[in-house]
């Protein structure tokens, strides 16, 4: 696997060793003495394992390498817009799904339709919408759709005869006595920016419940993050578990690296998660998924489930001079019998983008199901100008005691409205 600092090295090598001419009357690229290389860019933990192995299978059948080049997540998309605007040095790039993370990276200019794409009549219906901008497919989704929930421990809860919380004050009460008997309540990963907005991103389809135009009044700046007083509340809701000691010592130091073998060890019980990582523990420490189920964050009132708008999408690059190899390696790894050999070796996928591809449901969804079946998209995939990372920046904050909730939330609209007005959306004129 390569690290960002073997990029500029091997730009070096194809600058030096390609040698790319026009066929004469076709407009068409063509390279002598030279294979293509596919450098595909994107932020750590977005490559399958099994991916590796198809990319490998891929090369043989065609002598295309595909180059994964793997980025920290909160270094990740600066980099990748910093290469986007040199048009260099990418040919597919990851991205989170939904409106937000698509309309950062401009796709009127970065990104290619898809919707002819032999495959994309089989995406399943929200694998397209976290795919699509403005009505183009843009992106390809071999991930998930998840349920964004809290993930407790089984033989904890058991051992100590703890009710699943239906409310945030029974939340306290588990949490209490947790520590009660020397257990760290939740494993929170403050570090890492693009986690900690899950506890406030996942009250956003009680809002929709409440209010069936809410995203299209938030996506008009008819309403923004200081109106919302699921996120007001939740947020100081978050405040008080951490002077609790809910999340332990290290709240601003734990890294998601950390997080299958904290769940694992039983050190902690609880995890702001998604629905599969349960067999992603059982993968890497053997712990039983189904020692592992969920309830929805019980923040603000909050009793209904929270989907991602499907996880990670890979997207060509629409200035990629390989774009057509590009295509060709996506018809490769989106044949049926190779996406289901994609899921069966990825623990951490449940749900597949795609018909046809058997699966399991896991344990922790099943939990869910017999709580409630009411579930939505969050704001994440469906809110313009909504930047998980600032926001998680912004709860570092506050766990720092430098920002108050309404602090937060009036920054994040600052943010928003610089955003909007940088693009000239009329909404924020």
């Amino acid at each position: 696997m390569k690290r960002f600092g073997l990029i500029v090295a091997v730009i070096a090598v194809l600058a030096l060793t390609a040698v790319p001419v026009f066929s004469a009357g076709t407009g068409e690229r063509v390279v002598q003495d030279e294979k293509v290389v596919l450098t595909y860019l994107a932020a750590s933990n977005w490559i399958k394992d099994y991916e590796y192995e198809m990319a490998k299978v891929f090369e043989a059948e065609t002598g295309i390498t595909v180059d994964f080049q793997e980025l920290p997540p909160d270094q990740y998309e600066n980099v990748l817009r910093l290469k986007l605007t040199a048009q260099e040095g990418v040919d597919i790039f990851g991205l989170i799904s939904g409106i937000p993370s698509l309309q950062r990276m401009q796709p009127e200019v970065n990104m290619v339709d898809l919707s002819n794409e032999p495959w994309a009549a089989n995406l399943k219906d929200w694998a397209r919408v976290g795919a699509s901008y403005d009505g183009r497919l843009v992106g390809l989704n071999m991930w998930s759709v998840a349920n964004n929930a809290i993930m407790y421990n089984v033989e904890i809860f058991e051992r100590y005869g703890l009710e699943v919380p239906a409310n945030y004050e029974e939340f306290l009460s588990v949490s209490d006595r947790l520590l009660a008997e020397g257990i760290t309540p939740i494993y929170e990963f403050a570090h890492d920016l693009w986690h900690t907005q899950y506890w406030i991103e996942t009250l956003t389809h009680q809002e929709v419940l409440r209010d069936p135009d809410f995203i299209e009044k938030f996506n008009t700046n008819e309403i923004g993050y200081s109106d919302v007083e699921s996120y007001r509340v939740g947020l100081g809701q978050l405040k008080e578990m951490q002077e609790r000691g809910y999340f332990g010592a290290d709240l601003l130091s734990n890294t998601f690296e950390g997080s299958w073998g904290a769940m694992a060890s039983g050190e902690y019980a609880m995890i702001m998660i998604w629905d599969s990582f349960g067999t992603e523990i059982e993968s890497r420490f053997g712990v039983p998924e189904s020692n592992f189920r969920m309830f929805p964050n019980p923040l603000a009132g909050n009793r209904v489930r929270s989907t991602t708008a499907g996880g990670i999408l890979k997207i060509p690059y629409a200035r990629s001079e390989d774009l057509n190899e590009v295509l060709e390696y996506f018809r490769f790894i989106t044949q049926t019998d190779r996406l289901q050999a994609y899921y069966d070796n990825s623990p951490d996928l449940s749900v597949p983008s795609m018909f046809g591809i058997e699966f399991q449901p896991t344990a922790a969804t099943a939990a869910l199901d017999a709580i409630t079946r009411e579930e939505g998209i969050g704001i994440e995939g469906l809110g313009l100008y909504y930047d998980a990372m600032v926001l998680g920046k912004f709860m570092q904050n506050l766990f720092l005691g430098t920002m108050t909730p309404d602090d937060v939330l009036r920054q994040m609209d600052a943010e928003r409205g610089i955003t909007a007005r940088a693009v000239s959306d009329p909404n924020w004129e």
